[in-house]
């Protein structure tokens, strides 16, 4: 997302210095004919895969990507001038993301025949050299089956052409397999195919991302791809019933606080899909006071409540954007004083991976014995034993016949907000209820307990004494 109302005058007023620059620089920098020698063995980072509903490396290790999104490279070399690896060192050495997001806008690659070579291909080394994954984006925006698409009142201000975010499907095919080509042998490198597909549905664009991902994974079997949702990136509620039938993807979307900025929209737009399929907040961000309503909100009110979702569902993000300029902007400034939003990102990043973990400190069956048809109570206590707060988990009770079989499950769903969260090292008891059967396998049943935050599986209690007597 860019702050508009900045980009347009930031570029009128580079408007002459950067026509300048331009002339400059073709006469006096030579375009490398090649790609440089980025070696992928001297980048220990292992090639990503999508197993189980996770991202995990060759080892089998689950990994979850979080880090930020910089400008586009053009936009950091000719506009910002500051296009020599420092922010790259920097988010990596100081702020410890382990995926930088690097969006490229069509227009800007469609109109300058080098950008590849003079301008990514430094980009992938610098994720070679500081170790971390570089998410390359197609950052185009709109319908890319009818060409509709947002123009800004900025998008013909040098060093735009018309039309910045430009959805056209064979423009996107041509970027992909020259990019999926060039970098097939690093490891390091992942693929966002579409930024935000808009004023389309999701049964519409499915077959669409599929083609991209087709595109690139015939060049690269072993890529992991990224698709992000409809409406503006953000919603994913088509994936339950209709997923792309690809291997390898990780579904992304973009939370702003516009959208909804609480945990009952997170869930029915993506976090439902969670277990399922590995997530990607490839957008997020905001901008307390700002007078742009998809922007305007606090940590308080967002931001943190966010991060807790996304850790409790083992979600993988990039906040937007490592940026002096661009809106919501992590940096108040290039000497790297954050801003709010930039704050809590280095605070949760320095803190290390969150970790949600838990133990069942008790668990009671009322009454323990039943004759007949009757309602058993079962009261679980459960204790957060991990660095961050549940905002939301799931006790499931699995109820087993004398004879093994399954016959029923108990669960209850308790959702907490705010300050209703568990913190950790604090106990939380759930009680739920279950029927027993009216007719037949008397006997002793057995119980089994599982607790769960988001997709996340804490603690369990499956041992052979948990049984309850049915006469």
């Amino acid at each position: 997302m860019f702050n508009r109302s900045e980009m347009k005058k930031q570029s009128a007023r580079n408007l002459r210095r950067a026509g300048e620059l331009l002339l400059l620089l073709a006469l006096i920098v030579i375009v490398p004919s090649s790609l440089p020698n980025v070696s992928a063995q001297v980048n220990n980072l292992p090639w990503l895969h999508v197993e189980g509903g996770r991202i995990v490396d060759e080892s089998g290790s689950v990994v979850v990507l979080r880090g930020a999104a910089v400008e586009d490279p053009y936009y950091l070399k000719y506009i910002e001038k500051r296009f020599d690896g420092r922010d790259f060192m920097e988010l990596s050495q100081n702020w410890h993301v382990n995926v930088i997001k690097v969006p490229v806008c069509p227009d800007l690659w469609e109109h300058n025949p080098n950008y590849t070579q003079e301008l990514l291909d430094p980009v992938v080394d610098w994720g070679r050299q500081y170790g971390t994954y570089i998410l390359l984006g197609w950052h185009a925006d709109g319908n890319p089956i009818t060409g509709e698409v947002p123009i800004p009142d900025w998008g013909s201000t040098p060093p735009w052409s018309g039309n910045p975010y430009n959805p056209n499907m064979t423009l996107a095919t041509r970027f992909w397999n020259q990019i999926a080509e060039r970098y097939k042998d690093m490891p390091w490198v992942i693929y966002e195919i579409f930024n935000e597909p808009t004023y389309i549905s999701w049964q519409q664009w499915r077959p669409v991302a599929e083609q991209l991902v087709d595109v690139i994974q015939s060049h690269n079997p072993r890529a992991t791809i990224f698709v992000p949702g409809v409406g503006w990136g953000y919603d994913l509620r088509g994936v339950g019933s209709d997923p792309v039938q690809r291997q390898n993807i990780v579904y992304e979307t973009h939370p702003y606080p516009g959208q909804g900025a609480y945990v009952g929209p997170w869930e029915t737009f993506f976090g439902y899909l969670a277990g399922s399929y590995p997530l990607f907040a490839g957008e997020w961000g905001f901008v307390p006071g700002s007078s742009n309503w998809n922007l305007n909100a606090t940590a308080e009110n967002y931001g943190t409540a966010l991060l807790e979702y996304m850790a409790n569902l083992g979600m993988s993000w990039a906040g937007w954007s490592w940026s002096a300029s661009w809106s919501p902007r992590m940096l108040q400034n290039w000497n790297y004083q954050p801003t709010t939003f930039g704050q809590l990102i280095k605070d949760v990043l320095a803190a290390g991976l969150p970790t949600s973990a838990g133990k069942i400190v008790s668990v009671s069956v009322s009454p323990g014995s039943v004759s007949g048809k009757m309602t058993v109570t079962f009261a679980v206590t459960v204790e957060n034993t991990g660095n961050i707060a549940w905002s939301s988990a799931t006790v499931l009770i699995k109820i087993y016949r004398p004879d093994g079989s399954l016959a029923d499950t108990a669960s209850h769903r308790q959702i907490h907000l705010k300050n209703s969260q568990i913190q950790p090292g604090n106990q939380y008891t759930y009680e739920t209820s279950w029927k027993t059967p009216s007719k037949g396998s008397k006997g002793v049943w057995h119980y089994e307990v599982f607790v769960n935050s988001g997709s996340v599986l804490i603690a369990s209690s499956t041992d052979i004494a948990n049984t309850i007597t049915v006469n």
